[in-house]
């Protein structure tokens, strides 16, 4: 799996979103995303089930790092 992390915590859900559709167009079989930062990780998974003809399933974890919540995203192919 190849992951593109993102350490950054935005102020506000409109930064979230330039960050999260962005990663919408990289997402695919073997890629996702991690983030400390829960609005970039709903944005993006939100994104991710909203998109038509969607034949992946979106997946997402929780798990801590060095004691900071960490959120993945990923999606696999049917």
């Amino acid at each position: 799996m190849e992951w593109t992390i993102d350490n950054r915590i935005y102020d506000t859900f409109r930064e979230a979103e330039e960050v999260g559709f962005s990663s919408v167009s990289d997402m695919g079989e073997g890629r996702g995303f991690i983030t400390p930062d829960l609005k970039v990780a709903s944005v993006l998974t939100y994104a991710l089930c909203g998109l038509p003809d969607v034949t992946y399933l979106v997946h997402t974890e929780e798990f801590r790092e060095d004691g900071i919540l960490k959120y993945k995203i990923w999606v696999e192919n049917l």
